[in-house]
């Protein structure tokens, strides 16, 4: 098992070099991307990378059944029902609410989220779900998306709060967190309220209209030093590819 206090690497090489190693443990980070441009496979990646160490994660998934997240885990060669049988992965139902929408008992996840504008209970939850972890372990989560929820929150005073909360609790397990944020969703007084807080920002916006590329830019890493070169970046027919710009 690897030390709580190492650097959380991607396993793409020349992004985790362009982070000098790796993001910092303890750290909340948002994925920024726009319309045609889904930066999910970066936030899986991060998790299966983590996984494949040893570590423990979590998916809080508001935008999508589990099927489509359990099938990109797979398509990084893990088997996500073992992952969730043996307590390695937790999968939290945001998406299939009582309320109405998708529904189907059988597939779902025994942790869920009936009311996403209740963002104290999100919190709770997840806090809850990791309480079999020990605090010696890494646990590496991702939220796909903070824009979902920031959107059917009250207010962005609620969603600031949700938001310092988690980081707080990041911080004081060294537990790392990517979530998705779709920054064309927003208006650029609540992104640059959001990225301020956060202690990282990547970047994923599109290459041109004809292009599948998009380009990556690390925008935020607090507390090392990173690249402030730009990437191509594609996850095309089951390959992810990098390159500098």
């Amino acid at each position: 098992m690897k030390s709580t206090f190492e650097s959380a690497k991607l396993g793409i090489p020349l992004l985790d070099e362009s982070l000098g190693g790796g993001i910092p443990r303890g750290s909340l980070v948002l994925i920024e991307d726009e319309l045609g441009y889904n930066a999910n496979i970066l936030l899986t990646k991060f998790l299966v990378e983590g996984l494949q160490q040893g570590e423990y994660g979590f998916i809080l998934s508001v935008d999508h059944p589990q099927e489509y997240h359990f099938a990109q885990i797979s398509k990084l060669a893990m088997n996500p029902e073992t992952l969730i049988e043996t307590g390695r992965l937790i999968y939290i139902d945001a998406f299939s609410s009582p309320r109405g929408g998708y529904h189907d008992p059988k597939r779902v996840s025994k942790e869920r989220i009936s009311d996403l504008s209740n963002l104290f209970e999100v919190n709770e939850t997840i806090r809850r779900t990791l309480l079999h972890v020990s605090e010696s372990l890494a646990v590496r989560g991702i939220i796909d998306s903070f824009s979902t929820m920031l959107n059917l929150s009250d207010s962005l005073k609620s969603s600031i709060f949700f938001l310092q909360n988690r980081s707080a609790l990041d911080k004081s397990r060294l537990s790392t967190t990517f979530m998705l944020v779709h920054a064309d969703a927003h208006d650029p007084y609540t992104l640059k309220a959001l990225e301020h807080l956060a202690d990282g920002v990547i970047t994923i916006k599109g290459k041109s209209a004809s292009s599948s590329q998009a380009i990556l830019r690390i925008a935020k890493m607090r507390d090392i030093d990173y690249s402030r070169e730009l990437f191509n970046f594609e996850w095309y027919k089951g390959k992810l590819t990098m390159t500098k710009l």
